[in-house]
C-alpha cells in the first residue's frame, strides 16, 4: 500500500499544470524562470491528460481511480488529504513539499535548463517542461515507466484488488501512456 500511495502522491506533488493562460497575463521567457519559480505553490487541481494501457479493460478502471485520487475525493485515510499540499521552491534547488497544516511532507531537490525542469525525488528523476503565465505554474511530464513500475510490484497489485470494486493487474501489463497535468497558483 505504501508504494502505491508513492505511487499517487508522485501525482500530486511533482507536477504543477494549468489549462488555460490567464486573460491578459504574459508567459515568463524561459531565460527568467529560475527566478519566477522561487516561492510557494499552491496546489489546485490534477488532470490526467492522457491515460491508455495495453489492456483497455483496465484502463478505464484505473484511469477513474487515479482522476478520484488527484481530486482529493478518494478515502484512503483520515489524515491524507491531496488537496492540502503546496510546495515551495528555493533559490538553492529545493522543493518543499508542505501539508496543509504547514508541516513539511518531504523534500525534493530541482534545476532549470531554459523550460526544462530536473526533480530528483524518492520516486526518482522527473524532467517535465514547464512555463509561467501570472500566477499559474505549468509542468507537463509523463509518468508511463515510473507507473507501470510501481504497477508491476506485487505489494501494489495486492493493494489495488483489496479497493472496492477491486482491479486485478494482469503480469505483461503496461501503461502505453500517461500524461498527468496539476494546477497550482503562486502564493
Amino acid at each position: 500500500m505504501k508504494k502505491l500511495l508513492y505511487l499517487l502522491l508522485a501525482f500530486s506533488f511533482v507536477l504543477v499544470s494549468c489549462d488555460k493562460d490567464e486573460k491578459g497575463k504574459t508567459e515568463v521567457d524561459s531565460n527568467e524562470l529560475s527566478t519566477a519559480i522561487v516561492g510557494t505553490w499552491v496546489y489546485e487541481k490534477t488532470d490526467i491528460k492522457e491515460f491508455t494501457t495495453n489492456y483497455p479493460a483496465l484502463t478505464t478502471s484505473l484511469r477513474t481511480l487515479l482522476s478520484t485520487f488527484l481530486s482529493g475525493t478518494l478515502n484512503i485515510g483520515e489524515d491524507f488529504e491531496i488537496a492540502s499540499y503546496s510546495t515551495t521552491y528555493t533559490a538553492d534547488g529545493d522543493a518543499i513539499h508542505k501539508d496543509k497544516d504547514g508541516n513539511t511532507t518531504s523534500t525534493d531537490t530541482y534545476s532549470l535548463d531554459g523550460n526544462v525542469m530536473t526533480i530528483t525525488s524518492a520516486l526518482g528523476t522527473q524532467t517535465p517542461t514547464i512555463s509561467i503565465t501570472g500566477t499559474k505554474l505549468t509542468m507537463n511530464l509523463d509518468f508511463k515507466d515510473l507507473a507501470t513500475s510501481m504497477l508491476s510490484d506485487s505489494q501494489v497489485r495486492a493493494a489495488l484488488s483489496m479497493i472496492p470494486g477491486g482491479i486485478n493487474i494482469p503480469n505483461d501489463f503496461q501503461i502505453t501512456k500517461l500524461e498527468v497535468a496539476q494546477t497550482s497558483n503562486k502564493q
